[in-house]
């Protein structure tokens, strides 16, 4: 048995974390706050896989963030 994650295993559990941050977190967290909230989210996924870029395009991420939410705003 191999205990190893494949690459489609891992592209699946990262984008089941951002659908339960978008969805889930549309729940909990104030409209007001929500852009904040996925931009942190965002960029600690940057940070978790680029550890040695410290240096973090905010403008970047906001972009990001603002897609995601468009694209969850129905959901």
């Amino acid at each position: 048995m191999n205990n190893q994650l494949e690459l489609t295993d891992l592209k699946k559990i990262i984008q089941d974390l951002i659908s339960f941050i978008v969805i889930d977190g549309k729940t909990y967290v104030d409209d007001r706050y929500q852009k904040e909230y996925i931009t942190s989210y965002i960029r600690l996924f940057i940070k978790a896989f680029n550890p040695e870029n410290t240096a973090i395009n905010a403008a970047y991420t906001e972009e990001i963030s603002k897609d995601i939410l468009k694209i969850f705003d129905d959901i």
